[in-house]
């Protein structure tokens, strides 16, 4: 089962190939932002290093959202186009989940612990989604501004809570909680999208690929200019 994986929810530029769910390459540039430039560029480049054509996919993953609104549209773009020209399966994989299992991956999270996504939404807001250990969801992706006592609801008696995404900074100057740990996997990355990716092939959870849109959660920061003329 080979699948391309495409993530551009941020400013991390992150495309791989994986079988069977396992990392086999990937290219990725953390802030480059320019996606619209890069992307398609990192996918001929992974390609050409697997030696492989994209008509050998099995597949096409992209990472669905909440996220950058411009970001989001470029990696859609891409991915439908691919799937819709080589009529190949298009997989939504949901960024937030994504993460939380790069903190199953790296953290160990126990069996009573919970893992929350926070990712940046601008100033104290976040985009939000609260995880078992075993990655099932809690609380599906939510907008939240954020405060001193946030998540502390889903804190089970004597376990931790895992903080992961890019916001996690942000938390970090308004909350000591010792319960609270806060990973280092700070951002999405293709490679955190494999196995769910692989998962969701298997259970042929795909994407209607003429009327898939992503999952933007809130709407594009769009103002008119005072001077029109």
């Amino acid at each position: 089962m080979l699948i391309l994986n495409i993530e551009t929810s941020t400013n991390v530029g992150s495309v791989s190939l994986s079988k069977d769910g396992h990392c086999w390459i990937m290219k990725e540039e953390k802030e480059s932002g320019d996606h619209a430039r890069q992307l398609t560029v990192f996918i001929e480049e992974l390609m050409d290093t697997a030696k492989l054509s994209l008509k050998d996919l099995d597949a096409v993953a992209v990472s669905a959202g909440p996220g950058s609104y411009t970001g989001l549209r470029i990696g859609v773009s891409v991915a439908k186009g691919i799937a819709y020209t080589l009529q190949k399966p298009l997989i939504a994989v949901d960024t937030l989940k994504a993460i939380a299992y790069g903190v199953q991956l790296f953290d160990r999270p126990g069996p009573n612990d919970m893992i929350v996504v926070i990712q940046d939404a601008r100033r104290m807001d976040v985009y939000a989604a609260v995880y078992n250990s075993d990655l099932s969801t809690v609380k599906s992706p939510y907008f939240l501004t954020l405060e001193s006592d946030s998540f502390l609801e889903f804190l089970p008696k004597g376990a931790r809570i895992f903080l992961c995404g890019n916001a996690v900074e942000k938390f970090k100057g308004i909350s000591n909680n010792p319960s609270f740990i806060f990973s280092a996997v700070n951002c999405p990355s293709s490679r955190f999208m494999e196995q769910l990716s692989c998962e969701q092939y298997l259970e042929k959870k795909f994407e209607d690929v003429a009327y898939y849109e992503p999952f933007y959660m809130k709407p594009p920061n769009v103002t008119i200019p005072k001077n029109t003329i």
